[in-house]
């Protein structure tokens, strides 16, 4: 049977047909996750260094702003120079920043490093995601990227937890523990993961005359798609800027807060793979809105004060709609997009998320201030506008044609 010819898979079929480059690619990002400890210490750090709160948060968005940049760089310089350069640069020039910070002490200086971390830590991404869609067969990319997800996740569940053991010691060595992981991981992707497939001549010309983000800025479905996530990541991302001044006001708990958080991990971590199994034989044109309206559909129910059972059923909702879509959309732009232009595609979709995570507890404080409950219905509208978008963009992949002969 050839790759053309597979069939979706099972999680168990699916994790013993990996290519063992995708193997060695998801393992060295749950390590490189769990290892990433300067988005979660900086701002403590800093402030334990003397430096004001306001100023140790300027420091963190230029990390923030660094790192979206990144996402957009490591497209183009994927699709230029191939995913295991970017993948072995990125960490390895990333990390090296990364243990440099306890080291720079002025102000200024240490700012810039901060940006030069997020751009150069973020930029292997695309380059992963481009390198799995580029080593699976087609009809199990779906699940190879709720996978993915998978271990991105465990890494960040873990992370805080040894970070925390770490700085009972010293900040010093959370930031070089961090790098570390980035070099290690940089070093194992340059020797061992596979060169760029060489392309023809014909394709190789089309990418250089294709530079930037034109192709992408020319297809006008994708860009509906990509809408359709900055609008569902503004929904989204509720749960963790208005719900808990939500449940504040209604006098509930924190630690009823913090369960339903951790509830929708737990539900993720346990239930995302299983239920790929049957989300992966839908089409793409269901999958994703279906997940996007179920999402805006479990954050609308957040609105609504009926007691614990309810918040609870909303989580179960949105998260039930996070596994809906979310696997479908990391794959999305690798099935769909030009092999030559690949990593720029799926650049501008995870651009698109952060993009809407930045927007969306800004949007949803000020909604929440002035508006109170209505602005819980906002978030339905714009949940019905992702949704309505995805409708209009999502295309469904040519079918994968079976070998001559093949049973």
């Amino acid at each position: 049977m050839t790759v053309a010819d597979e069939a979706p898979g099972g999680v168990l079929a699916t994790l013993r047909g990996l290519p063992r480059p995708a193997a060695l690619l998801l393992v060295g990002v749950a390590i490189n996750r769990m290892g990433s400890f300067i988005q979660i210490y900086l701002v403590l750090y800093l402030t334990g260094t003397g430096v004001s709160p306001s100023a140790a948060g300027l420091a963190l968005t230029a990390y923030g702003a660094g790192a979206l940049c990144g996402v957009f760089l490591g497209g183009v310089v994927t699709d230029r120079f191939g995913a295991r350069r970017t993948i072995g640069g990125s960490t390895l020039l990333g990390g090296a920043l990364v243990g440099a910070l306890p080291f720079v002490h002025a102000y200024p200086p240490l700012v810039a490093l901060c940006a030069a971390a997020g751009l150069t830590a973020q930029a292997y991404l695309p380059a992963a995601s481009s390198l799995l869609a580029a080593v699976t067969p087609a009809r199990r990319l779906v699940m190879v990227s709720a996978v993915y997800r998978l271990a991105l996740n465990l890494g960040a569940m873990l992370g805080p937890l040894i970070g925390a053991a770490l700085a009972a010691l010293s900040y010093r060595v959370v930031f070089l523990t961090n790098m570390g992981t980035s070099l290690v991981f940089g070093a194992v992707a340059l020797a061992w993961l596979p060169r760029a497939v060489s392309r023809n001549v014909a394709a190789r010309t089309a990418e250089r005359r294709q530079g930037g983000y034109r192709v992408v800025l020319r297809d006008r479905r994708y860009l509906l798609v990509v809408g359709s996530l900055v609008l569902m990541a503004i929904v989204e991302c509720q749960y963790l800027a208005t719900l808990p001044l939500q449940l504040h006001a209604w006098g509930m708990p924190t630690a009823l807060y913090g369960a339903l958080v951790a509830t929708n991990a737990l539900l993720v971590i346990l239930f995302e793979l299983p239920l790929t199994k049957v989300v992966q034989t839908w089409p793409l044109r269901r999958a994703i809105p279906c997940g996007v309206g179920l999402i805006a559909t479990g954050v609308v129910l957040y609105g609504v004060r009926a007691g614990i059972v309810l918040l609870v059923v909303a989580t179960v909702v949105r998260t039930l709609g996070e596994i809906a879509a979310a696997p479908s959309l990391t794959a999305y732009p690798a099935i769909i997009a030009p092999p030559e232009v690949r990593g720029r595609y799926i650049a501008a979709l995870g651009a698109a998320q952060s993009v809407g995570y930045a927007v969306g507890p800004a949007l949803g404080a000020v909604l929440f201030q002035y508006a109170n409950w209505s602005a819980w219905a906002a978030f339905g509208a714009i949940g019905v506008g992702a949704v309505l978008l995805a409708l209009l963009g999502v295309r469904q992949p040519d079918p994968v044609p079976a070998r001559p002969g093949s049973t």
